[in-house]
């Protein structure tokens, strides 16, 4: 998984005792376990629009409402959102505040924080999992969110208009620091003293609030470790959820592999000289420390808790000790005994601090960045008594914090990275388990798929939609008994929404099951024993006779993320090596085509933990300090592609870094590689085996078989014959194409698996030594590629269905298209459109076109220039893609009825090419579109181009600029042709 996303689905709104019900969208399901609790608001308050239709309502009447919930269980409209931000101002006033952040952290840095803790989404509407609010105090000031990438689109869409959208990472973007000293100053010039920034100090870790006084920020925590109201706790009111109360449970010992002794022992063991104790926040590294798994937090098997190993032989936990209830709390309790560890209540840490650690000068070890400020100011502070500081003091106050407390990164999280072999043999076994669950799934899909089309409904099916495939993948986990729940939302994207990379579908509005579509189906399960994800993408064939094949360009895109993560399977490094460095190898056969990806390449997993774990990950992100992998450390392989638009690609396996044997050991140094956990098999329909070399399709076919011995072994034990064929031909082995001898792999290189890899890491060493351990270091050198290597998107096999009964069995060639690179058509006409910008004007584009060689689809162009074009609109933009223009699809003229595109012929691998939009009865009315990427060859055999751009492409740069929004892709401004027609010889 690339990380957690936000879904949804319609709840309702209930009026008492009048039974009327109004909708309002509602995130995700209900957890089966829990009941929804309500939220009591007064008829007449402000709410989103679109939560409750447009209608005025009667006021002093009561709403009650289902409240929001997180991670993708929350209402999408933030209720009374303006009047919060009111009410907060208000508050912050008081406080004498002139700014407060609200992050989305919890006060143990949590990934994704419980319900009670989701102050940023309860205050903004926003439920992505990354995220900080800024709130200016005054009515007239702003009130802005910063997110990344993954999070744009869902920003814009559930953020109201009181709330401004800051797209972290872009260039023009300020960062919330640089906001603060001049954004805010630069509006406010007679402010003195600076501006007051008030945070919560128990979810601010000390490392965050280092870099904000480095920055010079007067910061003002407010004392809500003691007693103090966090302002957006006084706004939620009553209406806040209270702290979960899940019950915890023993990780027993066989799945363990290490008792709880023995694991604070080793802990005790790390602890330098002059420490009294390790001082622990992370909710995974207590669960792994002290062996107990918790629900506190949905996908996430974690208590809410804190801990404390002193040096002398006792631990503290604190923990509401009425989630030990029965026979399995009992359980816990005596283990917990056993390890001489003694409870006490979650809500007693701060008074615990100050007395035995603050007052008694006893020193802890604190890691800056997962400890909260409070409990650092209460670990090293003189006195329970003493006040809060801000400004100046509290930089003092952290200056003797690192004096009093040893600030360092906790050795709990790599301990806990590292598996033993009790851990190793639980996920193992169950990604056996998994890998039955996904395979009786497949078959399911691949069945209803096929009924459907069969029975003349083949888009049709309600019921098998992006949604309810998630649901029913669900179902297939939890008939084990083992199962827990599920390691994240399903992410599971037809067509165009497999693009969106953190999708997850909504109950209505997702897309339906189509067959001839790409499916990304991203997901994975907690299990007693172990944690799963896994990606597959795959495309749904209507039946055994749909003769459809995938797009070409698909089919590219799909085998070059394929090689790419066969090259990081095989890689084989020395020990110690980060994984920054083996990043490259999974987007090399991407980058040598132009393409890539924004997220990492791999996340670390918990064993019968959180399914994203530290310190270890493979990703261009370059940690500081870089952790080197180690045998037995748990990690994805996840490359993928996305078109926006169009279709995306991601292929992830779980992988366990074990020790290789090699030749030599250079430096007497271990050499390391990997073992593969995920067992399920890769749609062979989407490969290019003419780009595969004969290794990778030796690795293909190897994984298979031993996808087949196992899980095949696992079905065939329950007798589930039906699912046991199904699996036979899917791992069959692959139907390599003939070659003529010596002939070089078509964009690839022939050897064994894993030479890339290996022939990148001896520059990659050397790069390391020579440079040190930075980004240019670790992209690593990649050899010299010659223009005949690089593929040119090749024709839609099923617009030319090539002819599978040659007598040789093997497919002739497709038919070649004309590369406008080097065999560009002579321009015959030149066309002209002058654009304007929301009434702006823009500029003019001039387009030629190749009338001899696209004849009809030029005379439709050219009759439109002249009477059609003129008064028309932009209609859609597709970042990075296409800019699309033309009337709208019911506009009949004359020329456009008549207008029917030639067969295609050319290919759009050059920027500005211009081709026209068909329907679905293969015509057009005249609509088009321009290119604004160098190689578009996902439209190659699917539109016909007939010009290109002469003059102009920054005209079409600035309208792509103008961004889109919405699923139409629609300009965020209107974009006009305000003139057009055709240019004298």
């Amino acid at each position: 998984m690339a990380f957690a996303a936000s879904c949804g689905r319609w709840g309702q709104l209930r009026q008492p005792g009048a039974g009327r019900v109004r909708s309002c969208r509602v995130s995700g399901e209900v957890e089966r376990a829990s009941v929804w609790r309500i939220h009591r608001l007064e008829y007449g308050t402000r709410l989103r629009s679109g939560c409750l239709g447009r209608e005025a309502q009667p006021p002093g009447r009561v709403l009650w409402v289902a409240r929001p919930k997180i991670h993708g269980r929350r209402l999408h409209c933030s209720l009374g959102a303006d009047d919060a931000l009111t009410a907060l101002r208000r508050a912050m006033r008081e406080l004498q505040l002139d700014a407060f952040i609200v992050p989305t952290a919890d006060p143990h840095q949590s990934e994704f924080p419980s319900e009670c803790f989701a102050r940023r989404a309860f205050l903004t509407g926003f439920t992505g999992s990354a995220g900080t609010a800024l709130v200016l105090a005054q009515p007239t000031e702003e009130a802005l969110l910063w997110t990344d990438g993954r999070y744009f689109l869902q920003a814009e869409q559930q953020l109201s208009s009181a709330w401004q959208l800051m797209r972290s990472g872009l260039p023009e973007t300020p960062t919330l620091e640089s906001y603060l000293l001049r954004g805010a100053d630069a509006r406010a010039p007679k402010r003195s003293p600076p501006l007051r920034v008030g945070i919560d100090p128990l979810l601010h870790s000390v490392a965050s609030v280092r870099r904000l006084l480095q920055q010079g920020i007067q910061v003002v925590p407010l004392d809500t470790a003691h007693g103090v109201l966090n302002p957006v706790d006084g706004v939620w009111g009553t209406q806040r959820p209270p702290l979960p109360r899940a019950a915890v449970r023993e990780h027993p010992l066989e799945h363990a592999g290490r008792s709880v002794s023995d694991k604070l022992h080793e802990v005790r063991d790390a602890m330098p000289e002059g420490v009294d104790g390790l001082w622990v926040s992370m909710l995974d590294d207590i669960g792994w420390l002290f062996n107990i798994r918790g629900a506190d937090i949905p996908h996430c098997p974690v208590a809410l808790a804190y801990a404390l190993v002193w040096r002398d032989g006792s631990a503290v936990l604190f923990l509401d000790e009425s989630k030990l209830q029965g026979a399995a709390g009992e359980a816990v309790r005596q283990r917990l005994q056993e390890a001489q560890v003694l409870l006490m209540a979650y809500e007693q840490c701060v008074p615990y601090l100050e007395e035995h650690c603050g007052a008694a000068q006893r020193r802890l070890w604190m890691d800056p960045g997962s400890t909260s400020l409070a409990m650092a100011l209460a670990a090293t502070a003189n006195t329970a008594e003493s006040p809060m500081p801000d400004g100046e003091r509290l930089a003092e106050a952290l200056v003797q914090a690192g004096q009093r407390a040893h600030l360092a990164i906790s050795p709990v999280p790599l301990m806990k990275a590292v598996k033993n072999d009790a851990e190793l043999a639980g996920m193992r076994a169950a990604h056996i388990r998994d890998g039955a669950a996904l395979c009786r799934f497949l078959y399911w899909l691949e069945q209803r798929v096929a009924q459907r089309a069969t029975d003349g409904h083949r888009d049709k099916d309600d019921a098998l939609t992006e949604y309810s495939i998630g649901e029913r993948l669900e179902a297939f986990r939890a008939a084990d008994p083992t199962f827990v729940t599920t390691a994240f939302d399903t992410i599971a994207g037809s067509g165009p929404n497999g693009a969106i990379i953190h999708y997850c579908a909504e109950a209505d509005t997702c897309r339906r099951i189509r067959a001839d579509e790409v499916l990304l189906l991203d997901s994975g399960g907690q299990y007693v024993d172990g944690t799963t994800d896994v990606t597959r993408t795959m495309f749904l064939r209507g039946s055994a006779d749909d003769t459809t094949e995938p797009d070409a360009f698909v089919r590219e895109c799909y085998t070059r993320v394929l090689r790419g993560h066969i090259a990081l399977d095989t890689a084989v490094f020395p020990e110690g090596t980060a994984g920054c460095m083996l990043d490259s190898f999974a987007r090399r056969e991407l980058w040598r085509a132009g393409l890539d990806y924004r997220h990492g390449t791999g996340h670390g997993v918990g064993a019968a933990l959180n399914v994203h774990e530290g310190p270890q990950s493979i990703s261009m992100r370059v940690s500081v300090p870089a952790v080197g992998l180690q045998p037995g450390m748990v990690v994805s392989n996840e490359p993928g592609y996305y078109q926006d638009g169009a279709f995306g690609i991601r292929l992830e396996n779980l992988l366990v870094v074990r020790e290789v044997s090699t030749p030599a050991r250079f430096g007497d140094r271990r050499y390391l590689g990997f073992e593969r956990l995920t067992l399920v098999p890769f749609d062979k329909q989407l490969m290019d085996l003419h780009m595969l070399s004969a290794s990778e399709m030796d690795w293909v076919d190897a994984y298979h078989a031993q996808v087949l011995a196992t899980v095949g072994s696992y079905l065939a034990e329950r007798e589930e014959g039906e699912v046991l064929r199904w699996l036979e031909r899917a791992c069959a082995p692959l139907a390599r194409p003939p070659r003529a001898s010596g002939s070089p792999v078509r964009n690839g290189q022939e050897g064994r698996g894993g030479g890339i890899a290996e022939r990148w890491l001896g520059a990659a060493i050397v790069a390391l030594v020579l440079g040190g351990l930075t980004w240019a270091s670790a992209a690593l050198w990649t050899p010299p590629v010659r223009a005949a290597e690089v593929v040119v998107p090749t024709p839609n096999p099923s617009i030319t269905a090539p002819d599978t009964d040659d007598a040789s069995g093997q497919q002739p060639d497709r038919p070649r298209r004309l590369s406008l690179l080097t065999e560009e058509p002579r321009i015959t006409h030149r066309c002209y459109l002058d654009v304007a910008i929301a009434d702006q004007p823009a500029g003019r584009i001039v387009i030629g076109v190749y009338a001899d060689e696209a004849p009809q689809s030029a005379q439709c162009f050219l009759s439109m220039c002249e009477r059609g074009y003129a008064g028309t609109d932009v209609y859609r933009i597709l970042s990075g893609f296409t800019v699309q223009v033309g009337p709208p699809p019911t506009t009949s003229s004359s020329s456009a009825s008549r207008c029917a595109p030639d067969e295609p012929r050319l290919r759009h691998d050059r920027l500005g090419a211009v081709s026209l939009v068909r329907d679905a009865q293969q015509r057009s009315n005249g609509r088009f579109f321009i290119t604004t990427r160098d190689d578009s060859g996902y439209l190659d055999g699917k539109y016909t181009v007939f010009g290109r751009v002469l003059e102009g492409m920054e005209v079409v740069r600035r309208v792509e600029q103008v961004g889109s929004r919405g699923p139409s892709n629609a300009p965020k401004k209107p974009v006009h042709i305000v003139a057009a027609g055709v240019l004298p010889p």
